[in-house]
C-alpha cells in the first residue's frame, strides 16, 4: 500500500529534472500521474530545455511502475493550454488530488482555500542538480573571470551558498518534501514555506 493509492497528482514541468523526479516519487507511492511540459526551446532560456522525447520518457517510466500517466505538451504561460491539460487529466484519470506547480505559478492562497480542506505550501530549494543549474551560462554567472568554467570549477562557488558542505542537492530531495507535504502526515500544514536548501537560508540570512 502506498501513501497515494487511488489518487492523482498533476505536475507542471514534468518532462525531466525535478518534475520527472516528482512524477516517479508519487507513482511509487501509488498515485496516477498527469504532467505537462512545454517540450520546446525558448530563445530566452540559455540552456537546453526539454523535448518531446523527454516527455515520452517520463510517461514510460511512470507506466513501468504500473501507474496510469497522461503526458501533455503545454505552455503554462497560456491559460487555455493549462485548462485543456487539466480537463484532459480529469477526463482520463477521473480526478486531481494534488497539484505540484514545478513550472509556472498557480495562485491559490492558503487562506482562500483552507475552508475546503485544501492545503497550499511552497518548497524552496537551494541549487538542484539538474540542467537548470548545470549549464555553461550558470557556471559563468558564478565564475565570470574563468574562461569556459566547468561543473567541477563551479562546484565550490555553489557550495559557498550552503551551510551543509554540498554544492547542490538532488531532485529526489525535493520530491521527498513534496510527498510529505501531500501526505496525511502533513494534513494540517498549510500556508508554509519549506526550505530544502542545505542550510542556504541560514547561511545567507542577514
Amino acid at each position: 500500500m502506498g501513501k497515494f493509492d487511488g489518487r492523482v497528482v498533476l505536475i507542471t514541468g514534468g518532462a525531466r529534472g525535478q518534475g520527472r523526479s516528482h512524477a516517479l516519487a508519487f507513482a511509487r507511492e501509488g498515485a496516477d500521474v498527469a504532467f505537462c511540459d512545454i517540450a520546446a526551446q525558448l530563445d530566452s532560456v540559455p540552456y537546453p530545455m526539454s523535448r518531446s522525447a523527454d516527455l515520452d520518457e517520463t510517461t514510460k517510466l511512470v507506466e513501468e511502475l504500473d501507474r496510469r500517466c497522461v503526458g501533455v505538451t503545454a505552455d503554462v504561460r497560456d491559460g487555455a493550454q493549462v485548462r485543456a491539460f487539466v480537463e484532459r487529466a480529469v477526463t482520463e484519470l477521473g480526478r486531481v488530488d494534488f497539484l505540484l506547480a514545478n513550472a509556472g505559478i498557480f495562485s491559490s492562497p492558503a487562506m482562500e482555500v483552507g475552508g475546503n480542506g485544501i492545503t497550499v505550501n511552497a518548497v524552496c530549494p537551494t541549487g538542484v542538480d539538474t540542467t537548470m543549474i548545470q549549464n555553461p551560462a550558470a557556471y559563468a554567472l558564478f565564475l565570470p573571470d574563468t574562461e569556459n568554467p566547468t561543473r567541477e570549477d563551479a562546484a565550490p562557488a555553489f557550495q559557498s551558498l550552503n551551510a551543509i558542505p554540498v554544492p547542490w542537492i538532488e531532485p529526489i530531495d525535493i520530491s521527498n518534501a513534496m510527498v510529505f507535504l501531500c501526505s496525511d502526515e502533513a494534513r494540517y500544514i498549510t500556508g508554509e514555506t519549506l526550505a530544502v536548501a542545505a542550510g542556504a537560508t541560514a547561511a545567507n540570512a542577514g
